[in-house]
């Protein structure tokens, strides 16, 4: 059964990657650590090249999510390297010097740990912008190993979607899988089996495809719903015939999601959008006998108005990335009333 524990060696900092090993690569203000194991001491690795006074501004919660200073993105890579996304910039950290990633059309976000790295080293990533009129191509790039320039492997037309929510590679079958939104025209989960040379839908057309994370077992592909306006679902996709069940309601739209040992944790994310049945972000489990149990309910902070939602944030549960299928996993949050700045972990047994 999958249970919270405190961490409070952590407080202060977020978990952005775990090493098949057990290292776990954490983010404090503007800066990237190690840690050789969970809880252990983490070592500074380095800083990120940003103006003195978004520096400083890194130091207090609220500049930080107003300006959204944060790391979105930490994966090391097999050659030594680090990719990071920090605010709007990507970025390659190599042998203690940073390169900013070339190529890109525009500069964009990357949601949190939305990003595929490929058994290559490669890393696939895609276009998170506003792009409100719709009005732009919305772009799918390869990073290419030891390389600072992305390439273009997909381009997504004019209004055929607002932006891309996130890549993530399948480890049972090696492809890559895709998530999209945001109207229920634009929102669909595909699928490349050919990285992105072809593009196959596994679902579209209505707010029960708008996802932000899928998660992969041998059995099964899971995910969430990050719908605004229907209610919000947990499904799984079943790898025999592609059937998609309903596994449970969740209270919430639901961005992040997480592997725990031998079961999963989806969190539900304080949007307050129509679909939000209350201003909280809600963490589920769903443990190794298919068991739904929700763990644990933080409320929104003092900003739980929807009209601040845009300046301060919604209120975000935050897991690492990574491949790891250990028994613990850290977890902290933004913009919740007892997870801010703070550390705990979901741990099994």
């Amino acid at each position: 059964m999958i249970r919270i524990e405190p961490l409070a060696v952590w407080d202060g900092y977020t978990p952005e990657w775990i090493e098949g090993g057990g290292a776990v690569w954490l983010s404090r203000g503007d800066a990237i650590y190690r840690a050789g194991r969970l809880g252990a001491a983490p070592r500074r690795i380095a800083r990120a090249p940003i103006e003195a006074w978004r520096r400083l501004a890194t130091r207090f919660d609220l500049f930080k999510r107003a300006f959204r200073l944060a790391f979105y993105s930490v994966v090391p890579r097999g050659d030594g390297s680090l990719f990071i996304a920090f605010d709007r910039s990507l970025l390659v950290y190599q042998d203690g010097e940073w390169r900013r990633v070339e190529g890109l059309a525009r500069p964009f976000r990357i949601l949190r740990g939305c990003c595929a790295l490929a058994n290559d080293g490669s890393i696939y990533f895609g276009e998170y912008f506003n792009n409100a009129d719709r009005g732009a191509h919305v772009h799918v790039y390869r990073l290419p190993p030891a390389s600072h320039r992305a390439e273009i492997v997909h381009s997504f037309a004019p209004g055929e979607i607002r932006h891309v929510h996130g890549i993530y590679l399948d480890p049972v079958t090696d492809h890559l899988w895709i998530c999209a939104g945001d109207l229920p025209s634009e929102c669909r989960v595909l699928r490349s089996r050919d990285r992105f040379r072809s593009l196959e839908t596994v679902g579209n057309g209505d707010e029960s495809w708008r996802a932000v994370k899928v998660l992969f077992t041998d059995t099964a592909i899971y995910y969430a719903t990050d719908s605004e306006f229907a209610p919000n679902y947990i499904y799984r996709i079943r790898r025999d015939d592609f059937v998609r069940e309903r596994v449970a309601e969740i209270d919430g739209p639901s961005y992040y999601s997480t592997h725990v040992g031998g079961g999963l944790a989806f969190a539900t994310t304080a949007e307050l959008c129509p679909s939000q049945k209350r201003p909280e972000a809600v963490i589920w489990s769903i443990e190794e006998d298919g068991a739904v149990r929700d763990l644990a309910r933080y409320r929104k902070d003092l900003f739980a108005l929807r009209q601040l939602v845009p300046y301060f944030q919604a209120g975000i549960v935050q897991f690492p990335s990574g491949r790891s299928r250990a028994a613990a996993a850290p977890f902290s949050g933004s913009g919740l009333v007892g997870l801010n700045s703070r550390m705990f972990m979901l741990m099994t047994g």
